[in-house]
């Protein structure tokens, strides 16, 4: 899929926030990294699971989800920084780049935390 048509599935608004910064020991308001950032939709990564070590024992739930989205080209994102789409945050995981052809696209490993 050639760059543009990789960009046109990127619909969707979101921006990127770090870590707040320690002021006198206090964490304050997290700057924001990227203001906007078009990606695709987030969706649950299925082949990611807790494993039990003992396929007999059975496995408890864990209390969140692992999503994933992409985004086109290079963008300052890092693994710990959290991505904010209409007021939904999702820590971010991890920070993959895929070079393809002529284009480069960000692969972003996210958590749905469960209230």
């Amino acid at each position: 899929m050639s760059s543009s048509g990789f960009a046109s599935k990127c619909t969707i608004l979101a921006s990127v926030v770090g870590e707040p910064p320690l002021t006198g020991g206090v964490s304050g308001t997290a700057p924001i990294a990227i203001t906007t950032l078009m990606v695709t939709p987030i969706v649950p990564i299925p082949e990611v699971r807790v494993q039990s070590r003992n396929a007999s024992t059975p496995v408890l739930e864990a209390p969140f989800e692992y999503l994933q989205t992409y985004a086109a080209g290079t963008h300052p994102i890092e693994k710990g920084q959290t991505l904010l789409v209409n007021d939904v945050a999702y820590p971010i995981t991890n920070v993959e780049v895929w070079p393809v052809a002529n284009d480069v696209r960000v692969r972003l490993i996210l958590q749905r935390i469960d209230d």
